[in-house]
């Protein structure tokens, strides 16, 4: 399983830049005062769709120089992570938990879950789980008591890093 980075809270995105600074950065305990290096800068306003963060509360970090600080939801490490892990080259493939989002890298594969439609209600049932290949062991079964029941999966094409909001049938910018 060494082949699965884990983003599963705030502190998690050190090391893509975001630095967790408090827990009781607002009168309702929702967000964390947060600071970022250059890299999270750009996680942040990347993810959000923003140009500009707060000034930095602290310089320096073992991450690095802090640029810029924000206020984020408790929750906002699942969409800051799935941006981070889609933007990390070596991750290929990611998947949302709701206890996380990992992202394979190496030679680790997902291989889709195996489903069956009951014609009369159109409900679905899962007839194999997902699996994973690439160690030792593979495939195994998606160890949903560690990592929690797969929500979404987001493959990657070689070389894609780009979240870029471009509109995927027209090409259109926004």
């Amino acid at each position: 399983m060494s082949d699965i980075k884990k983003i599963q809270c705030l502190r998690d995105l050190e090391a893509y830049g975001v630095v967790s600074l408090t827990g009781e950065a607002d009168a309702l305990s929702f967000r964390m005062l947060c600071d970022v290096t250059e890299s999270g800068r750009m996680l942040v306003c990347d993810t959000y769709g923003i140009e500009k963060l707060g000034s930095s509360w602290n310089s320096f970090s073992e991450g690095g120089k802090h640029v810029g600080s924000a206020m984020l939801p408790y929750d906002a490490w699942m969409a800051l992570g799935i941006v981070a892990l889609h933007t990390d080259r070596h991750v290929h493939t990611i998947v949302r938990t709701c206890s996380g989002v990992f992202g394979l890298t190496g030679n680790m594969k997902l291989i889709d879950a195996e489903w069956k439609i009951d014609e009369s209600t159109l409900d679905m049932e899962q007839v194999e789980p997902y699996k994973i290949s690439g160690g030792i062991h593979s495939p195994l079964e998606w160890p949903e008591w560690m990592y929690g029941k797969i929500e979404r999966v987001w493959r990657k094409t070689v070389g894609d890093t780009s979240t870029r909001n471009t509109h995927q049938m027209s090409g259109r910018v926004e």
